[in-house]
C-alpha cells in the first residue's frame, strides 16, 4: 500500500507484534482491514498560516508569537488580513520587518485602515490581485471601508471567471463584521451577498477578536474567520457566537475542499 494512510502506517508494526506474542504474522487474507483503513488520505490543497492586525502590539507578545510561528511545519503561505503596520512608516520596522520580515514562507497580505499605502505596497505589492495555489484562489482586496464600488465589481468579475475548487476572499473588514458602536454583528448588503455566493472562505481582521463563523446564503455556506495577532483587543458582541476576546494568536488553516476547511488556532 506504499504511501497509503496514517491508519495503515500505524498498523505497520502489527505483524511484529504478532511475532513477539508467538502467533503467526498478520496477513490481509486472514485478518482483512476495513476498506476505510486502506483509502489514501489526500493532502490539503493548501495549508496557510493566517494572521491579522499585527500593529499596535506589545513587544513581548510580538516576540512570543514570532518565535512560536517559526516552529510550524507544512505551511504553504502566510496570509495577513491587514493593519500590518501603521500610518507612520517607521512602525513597520517594529511591528513587521523585525519580527516577521524573514519568515520562511511567501506572504500574501491586504491593507487595513491603519496601513500606509506606500509602505504597504513596497512590502506586499499592489492590490487588488489574485494568488493561486493548487486549486485555491485567494482574492486580495485593499482597504476601502465598505465592500462596494470598483472593488466589489472586481470581485464579482474575477470570481465569475475563476475555475478554482475553492475561492477565498481576503479583506480587512469582514462582510459579517462586529460593530463595537452598535454592539451587534452587521450583515453584508444583498449586493455583496450575491457575490459572496461564489466565495467559500473569508479571511478578515479589523475587529481585534477571534471569530470563526459560518453563514448560510440560500444553501451556500460561507466560512468566515476573523483573526487578531497583536495585543490590541476589542470586545465581542451579542450575535457573534463563539467569538473570543482578549486573545492574540494566529490560525493554521488546512483547505481540503470547499466543504472541508479545518481551522486550528494558536492563542497566547
Amino acid at each position: 500500500m506504499g504511501a497509503a494512510t496514517a491508519r495503515v502506517r500505524n498498523l505497520a508494526g502489527l505483524g511484529a507484534l504478532f511475532v513477539i506474542l508467538g502467533t503467526p504474522a498478520w496477513d490481509a487474507a486472514t485478518f482483512p482491514l476495513p476498506a476505510a483503513a486502506c483509502e489514501p488520505v489526500d493532502p490539503p490543497l493548501a495549508t496557510i498560516l493566517f494572521m491579522s492586525d499585527t500593529h499596535d502590539s506589545d513587544d513581548d507578545v510580538i516576540a512570543t508569537i514570532a518565535r512560536q510561528l517559526r516552529t510550524e511545519t507544512g505551511i504553504d503561505r502566510v496570509v495577513h488580513a491587514g493593519d500590518v503596520g501603521d500610518e507612520a512608516c517607521r512602525m513597520y520596522g517594529r511591528w513587521w520587518d523585525v519580527p516577521y520580515g524573514d519568515l520562511p514562507w511567501p506572504v500574501a497580505a491586504v491593507s487595513g485602515n491603519h496601513d500606509d499605502p506606500g509602505c504597504f505596497a513596497k512590502r506586499f505589492g499592489i492590490l487588488p490581485r489574485i494568488v493561486s495555489l493548487r486549486g485555491v484562489d485567494f482574492f486580495l482586496l485593499p482597504w476601502a471601508g465598505q465592500l462596494e464600488g470598483e472593488h466589489l465589481q472586481w470581485l464579482d468579475r474575477e470570481t465569475a471567471r475563476s475555475t478554482a475548487a475553492v475561492k477565498v476572499l481576503v479583506i480587512h473588514k469582514a462582510p459579517w463584521h462586529i460593530s463595537e458602536n452598535a454592539m451587534q454583528v452587521r450583515e453584508p448588503s444583498d449586493e455583496v451577498k450575491a457575490v459572496l455566493r461564489r466565495i467559500d472562505l473569508v479571511l478578515a481582521g479589523h475587529n481585534h477578536v477571534f471569530w470563526d463563523s459560518t453563514h448560510d446564503l440560500d444553501g451556500h455556506a460561507v466560512r468566515q474567520v476573523i483573526e487578531v495577532t497583536g495585543s490590541k483587543f476589542y470586545p465581542c458582541v451579542a450575535g457573534a457566537d463563539g467569538c473570543v476576546a482578549h486573545s492574540a494568536g494566529y490560525s493554521i488553516i488546512a483547505i481540503y475542499g470547499s466543504d472541508d476547511i479545518r481551522v486550528s488556532r494558536r492563542s497566547f
